[in-house]
């Protein structure tokens, strides 16, 4: 809000600048709310002929909903510009203990075809889910999304543009993908499958480097089908991390989870995280492959994972506060 404010007032100003000509300075400017002239405010800058007004204005004597701020300058010769107006819109006063607890998407300006999903009550959540694209027509298409707080209000609609390939050929399958990790082109793996398959259904098993550095990392991979045609690189993060670098007292409160990459078995810090916490692992496709519940205290508690394919997981951590965290891992 004192944002929008401040953008209004340069504006207002450049605007009187041109109006006024060069031989008068702005010695004044006031504002009001809505109809209360009475209630007006002034300023007093230094007298120029351009003034770059950098003052965040007050608004709680005014309502929550839409609004008008009124605004008008005075010159050295004691006349006053034309009032110019702005609307802008207040927003209830905010909560520390806001979450989200919906989202909602739709493809290009189909909004009334929108779909809403519920979530988990928490402050930030990852999709994990593939969205169902048939009978997109072919070429480029905006896929819009926005998610709603415990207040009711929704944020701001977020947009990313996509292209829809024309329909394959029935019975098209995936017969090889390949995949490197950063930037190491030289050393691209290439797999052929056997047997060609859906993609929904392809499993990977994906091998880490041996001494692989530690810290984040990037893996990429696209797939080909039997037409000959490649996909778009999918590009994912991860991060290396070695257990006995864990700092058992570490000032970060966040949860850690370690070692990362695993086998069978994990170890949860759940540090600030405790009483009951609903532990998911959820693999590439949204699907939760293993989940169970643990009693967390601060201290380190093991955790026996299924035997499962090789390749990149998301385990998604629930608190009874109902905070969730999600921390991308590896089995290997």
């Amino acid at each position: 809000m004192k944002q929008l404010l401040k953008k209004t007032l340069l504006f207002f100003f450049a605007l009187f600048y041109v109006l006024s000509g060069w031989s008068q300075n702005i010695v004044a400017f006031e504002y009001w709310f809505d109809e209360a002239y009475t209630s007006r405010q002034q300023y007093v800058p230094t007298a120029s002929q351009s003034v770059d007004v950098k003052q965040a204005i007050e608004v709680s004597s005014v309502g929550d909903g839409f609004h008008i701020i009124h605004m008008r300058a005075k010159d050295s010769n004691g006349v006053n510009s034309v009032v110019y107006s702005q609307c802008f819109y207040k927003n209830k006063a905010l909560s520390s203990e806001l979450s989200i607890t919906s989202y909602e998407y739709w493809l290009d300006n189909h909004f009334e075809e929108r779909r809403t999903e519920q979530v988990n009550e928490s402050q930030n959540f990852v999709i994990l889910s593939q969205l169902d694209m048939l009978g997109i027509d072919p070429g480029f298409h905006l896929f819009y999304i926005r998610s709603k707080d415990n207040v009711g209000r929704w944020s701001v609609p977020r947009s990313i543009s996509f292209y829809q390939n024309p329909p394959l050929p029935d019975g098209n399958k995936i017969d090889a993908y390949c995949y490197w990790f950063d930037k190491d082109f030289d050393n691209i793996e290439l797999v052929l499958l056997d047997t060609p398959v859906n993609p929904c259904e392809q499993q990977l098993e994906i091998a880490i480097p041996e001494n692989f550095a530690l810290g984040e990392h990037l893996f990429n991979i696209r797939s080909r089908d039997l037409t000959g045609k490649w996909s778009v690189v999918a590009i994912d993060t991860f991060s290396i991390e070695q257990a006995n670098a864990i700092d058992r007292h570490s000032i970060n409160s966040s949860p850690m989870i370690y070692p990362n990459p695993f086998k069978n078995q994990l170890f949860i810090l759940p540090n600030d995280l405790t009483g009951t916490i609903t532990v998911d692992l959820i693999d590439i496709n949204g699907k939760v492959m293993f989940s169970d519940k643990i009693e967390a205290f601060g201290n380190e508690i093991p955790l026996n994972i299924p035997d499962l394919p090789n390749g990149l997981y998301a385990i998604r951590l629930t608190g009874e506060d109902k905070r969730t965290i999600n921390i991308k891992v590896i089995k290997k």
